[in-house]
Formats: C-alpha cells, sequence, structure tokens
C-alpha cells in the first residue's frame, strides 16, 4: 500500500449531491444506540467478545465506495476470519452513485467504508452510524486497548461520540516509535556526490555552487529534478523545518523568509541550467523513468516510498549510481526538518450503520481485525505456513510464499489474500518483516530522516469548509494562484521578476478573501488542538 501524505494536502469538502440529511435510518445517534440489542455474551475488557461469541452464525454485509476495491472473498485469509468469527461477510464495492442510492433508500449496509474523511457523509455519521465508543461499551470493550486514543479522540464529532475508524491512521505515538518512515528527502546520486568530493551544503549558495558545477562535470545529465505534488513548497518546507502553525494559529509558509531565500536559490539554479521549465509540465510516469535511468543528478523527493520502485531499478542496474539522502536543503535560521508521513487522519474510515441487524458482531468484526491477532493473520498468515518467527521479534515471509508472490501475484492473492484486507491496515505492521518492508535503496533515505518525523497533526483540518462555501471558494481559488506563482517565481530570469510574481499573489490572496479563509483555518486549528489535547505550539518543537 502506497503512503499518502495527508499534511499539507487541500481538504476542501466539495458540495457533493450526497442524499445525507433525513435519509438514514434512526434521528439521532444517542436514540440509535439506547436502542441496541443486548449482548449475547459476557465482556471482559481484557478479552475479545467474538472468542466468546464463536457459536452464534452471523452475517454481515460490507460495503466499500471505492469500484477497484476487490478483496478475495475464497481466499485463505478470508477462510480464516469466517471461521475464527463464524461469520459470513459480503463484500460489495461502488462509488459515489451506489452510495447514494442506499442513502435515499434509507436501508444501508451492516458495515460502510467511505472514500474518505473528506467525503460528505463523514460529517454526517451521526445520523447513519453507530458511535464506536458505545458500541464498544456494551459489546467489546477490548477495543478501547488495541485501538488508538488519539485517532478516536480525533475522529470524535461535536456530539462527543466517535462513529468511524481510518485505516493507516498514525499517532504521535506511531511516530516516535520509529516504525513510521519518513519519505521527504534530499538525494544525490552517490557516484557524482563523491566525485565532486562529498561536499557540506549548508546555505542556500552552497547549494547554486553545487548544482553549477553538477552542470560542468555532468553535461548529460539534469542537475536537479524535483517529484510532483508540492516538492517545491510543501517538501522544501518541511526540509527547512518552516512550521505549519504557531500559537494556536496556521503560519504563512508561503512566505516564510528562510523559505524564499531557498526558492531564489532554487531559480538561481534553473537560470543556471539546472533544470527546465519541462520539469514543471513533466507527467508522474516521465519523472519515474527519469528517476530510474538517473538521468537527475539529484532531486527533491517528496514521496520516496511512492517511488521506491524508481529508486531501486537504479539501484539494481547500476549499484555505484544508487540515490543518497545528504543534508543539503537546510534551514539558515537553526530550525531542524519537520518531515511528514501518513497523518491521523488515515485514509478509509469504516463505519456500522444504523441499519446493521447485528451490531454487535460487527464491533466484533472491527476487534478482531484491528488486532495484533487479526493483523498478523491478514499481513502475514500462519506461523510455520506463510512465515517464519525470528529471535529479534520480527518475522519473515517464507521463501515458497515470496516466490510465489513475485511469480504470479494474482494467484498468490487468490489463493492466500495475504495483505489484501487492509481497511484496517498501518504502516507499522510492514516494521514487523523488517526483510519485506521497504527496498534497498530506501535506506539512505528513512536513515537521514530518523528523528525528524512531527507531527502536525491540526493542520490536517485546518483548510476543510463547509460545503458550498465562500471561503472554500477563495481558498481554492489562492490555493491555484500559488501554484502557477511559485512555478513563476522558479523560472524567472531575475530575482526581480520573481519578487514581483510573490508581490502579485500576495496582492492576489488580499483581495480574495484571504483575511477569512484564515479565520475558519485558525478556528479549524484551534478545534483540533484542543481535541488532540496538543499545545498552541506543537507544530514548532525546534524553536
Amino acid at each position: 500500500m502506497k503512503n499518502m501524505k495527508i499534511v499539507g494536502a487541500a481538504a476542501v469538502i466539495a458540495s457533493a449531491a450526497l442524499l445525507l440529511v433525513g435519509c438514514s435510518a434512526g434521528s439521532g445517534s444517542t436514540t440509535a444506540a439506547d436502542k441496541l440489542p443486548a449482548s449475547r455474551v459476557k465482556v471482559d475488557a481484557n478479552t475479545p467478545s467474538w472468542k466468546a461469541d464463536s457459536k452464534t452464525k452471523k452475517t454481515l454485509t460490507w460495503y466499500v465506495d471505492q469500484t477497484w476495491w476487490n478483496p478475495p472473498m475464497q481466499s485463505k485469509v478470508a477462510q480464516q476470519i469466517s471461521k475464527d468469527l463464524n461469520i459470513t461477510i459480503k463484500y460489495v464495492a461502488g462509488d459515489d452513485t451506489k452510495l447514494n442510492t442506499y442513502f435515499a433508500s434509507g436501508n444501508l449496509p451492516d458495515i460502510v467504508t467511505l472514500s474518505g474523511g473528506t467525503n460528505p457523509a463523514a460529517a454526517t455519521a451521526n445520523q447513519w452510524a453507530l458511535p464506536l465508543n458505545q458500541l464498544a461499551a456494551k459489546y467489546d470493550p477490548y477495543w478501547n486497548k488495541i485501538a488508538s486514543a488519539q485517532t478516536m479522540d480525533w475522529m470524535k464529532l461535536k456530539d462527543g461520540n466517535t462513529y468511524g475508524y481510518p485505516s493507516f491512521s498514525n499517532s504521535a505515538a506511531d511516530y516516535q516509535s520509529g516504525q513510521i518512515k519518513p519519505e521527504e528527502a534530499f538525494v544525490i546520486r552517490k557516484d557524482v556526490y563523491e566525485a565532486l568530493g562529498s561536499p557540506t551544503i549548508s546555505t542556500p549558495a552552497d547549494f547554486v555552487n553545487l548544482m553549477s558545477e553538477i552542470k560542468a562535470k555532468y553535461p548529460s545529465l539534469t542537475p536537479l529534478g524535483f517529484s510532483a505534488n508540492g516538492a517545491l513548497d510543501s517538501t522544501v518546507q518541511d526540509l527547512l523545518g518552516v512550521p505549519y502553525y504557531q500559537n494556536g494559529k496556521v503560519y504563512d509558509r508561503n512566505t516564510d523568509p528562510d523559505y524564499l531565500k531557498w526558492v531564489e536559490a532554487i531559480r538561481q539554479v534553473g537560470a543556471n541550467g539546472g533544470f527546465s521549465q519541462d520539469e514543471l509540465n513533466a507527467t508522474d510516469t516521465v519523472f519515474q523513468q527519469n528517476v530510474s535511468s538517473g538521468k537527475f543528478a539529484s532531486v527533491i523527493l517528496g514521496s520516496a516510498i511512492n517511488y521506491a520502485s524508481s529508486l531501486q531499478a537504479l539501484m539494481q542496474a547500476h549499484p555505484g549510481e544508487q540515490y543518497v539522502a545528504i543534508p543539503a536543503i537546510q534551514s539558515t535560521t537553526g530550525r531542524k526538518p519537520v518531515l511528514q508521513q501518513a497523518g491521523i487522519s488515515g485514509w478509509m474510515p469504516t463505519y456500522i450503520t444504523h441499519s446493521t441487524k447485528d451490531p454487535e458482531s460487527a464491533m466484533e468484526l472491527f476487534t478482531y481485525l484491528q488486532s495484533d491477532y487479526g493483523q498478523m493473520l491478514t499481513n502475514y498468515g500462519w506461523e510455520g505456513t506463510t512465515y517464519q518467527k525470528n529471535a529479534d521479534g520480527t518475522v519473515q515471509l517464507l521463501p515458497t510464499i515470496k516466490t510465489q508472490a513475485a511469480s504470479n501475484n494474482d494467484a498468490y492473492n487468490k489463493e492466500w489474500g495475504i495483505g489484501q484486507f487492509y481497511l484496517f491496515g498501518h504502516d507499522k505492521w510492514k516494521a514487523v518483516d523488517p526483510t519485506d518492508s521497504y527496498p534497498a535503496a530506501l535506506t539512505t533515505i528513512f536513515d537521514w530522516g530518523k528523528g525528524y518525523l512531527t507531527p502536525e497533526f491540526p493542520q490536517e483540518n485546518a483548510t476543510v469548509f463547509a460545503s458550498g462555501s465562500v471561503q472554500g471558494r477563495d481558498y481554492t481559488n489562492i490555493t491555484n494562484k500559488w501554484t502557477t506563482t511559485l512555478a513563476t517565481m522558479v523560472t524567472a530570469k531575475s530575482a526581480a521578476a520573481s519578487q514581483k510574481a510573490l508581490s502579485g499573489y500576495e496582492s492576489f490572496r488580499s483581495g480574495n478573501g484571504w483575511s477569512q479563509v484564515q479565520a475558519v483555518e485558525n478556528a479549524n486549528v484551534k478545534a483540533s488542538l484542543k481535541a488532540l489535547g496538543m499545545p498552541a505550539n506543537a507544530s514548532t518543537p525546534n524553536n
């Protein structure tokens, strides 16, 4: 599963035509929860309820709002889930049109997984879903031992209840554990760096000089490459340690003085022939091809894990030319990097609906899949059959299983189903098998970024605006303006021209509701800080 960098992404709730209000069973979460049937078993906070409830035959329907979702329902993992829980699960995949139809009918599947936390249905979950905190208390308090308390707090709605639980949600503890890997870095070809004497790069001037030396010594290479999706703004800002918010308010990262010094340095690199306009317009496919062929001498890399195959391809073909991470884009004010990974919002949240006739079994399934037992089963299978346990507590998929997965992945997935049930997935489980977690080409990136991951969770909801709001529209316009402005700045012929573009951007946003946008963002950050119990300056731990 590719990781998704959540922090910094625009999370504007679109005005989708979802028929949410008044279309689902029940008039409120508390009323629906009050009507829950009694538990079939005696619940125990130290033991998952499914172990005591396995004699009852259960049937659930699970809808996933993604058309590509196609779990191997006859696989050995799926069969083991059915056997352990004595359950039959019908999986249904679809898109928003199908989801709308469910809502319009008022008859939802037992379990619903939304396409993401910004799906409009998430905001009204109290109208169609049951609160997980109340379900756990009544049916399976073991859930509270294995679910992240910080994630549960993050997902609370205004009524104080939590309805959905997202996959791949990282807590602050996950960031600190070392199991979650950083993926932002400045990398350079090992042979190029060593041939230039492995110079120390600590200032914008050093950086410009390095690119000029590369241009002179390696005319067939492009000195500087950069991935899409914010490499020249959010990634550079993260490498520089530019805060996301200060004193409980959103920080204006795009006009940070330290960052602008580096934008000017990048502009000088471009003016000296270090990259061309074509790179700004290149597709992701072209970028990956350039990385795998080693065409770039260096790269500002915003998502190393997403480009792992390209990085590994170069390393395997030409080991001496592999990309290695070095400290190059560094703060001139002493700030340390604030690197990002998937945040606390995670990916797709899953809910138990008002329509379920068996909420107890649904809650047991949640606990089962979230538990260590369920995670080991769905990620690795069975000890001695598909994996071996090492003396240090790590595991390793058996050679026969790895060979089958590599030679015929479709057949492997259909037979075993390992790695396919990731709707309760989490990246920390990849660390359990270090031999198969990530390709070797990422090692220097992980090593360099160790200790720099910084949870910026309040920022994740900063740019969530009400559907159809003026602020949401203005934010989109300002964001689009910034994209074109930054491209103009780094390709400008002179520093004066670059500054003129920046001034135009600042004037544009001032005239397009910037102060009102900031007011909404600040209110969102304040609410998120309160929900997470984080201090106002949690975003600036290095200052």
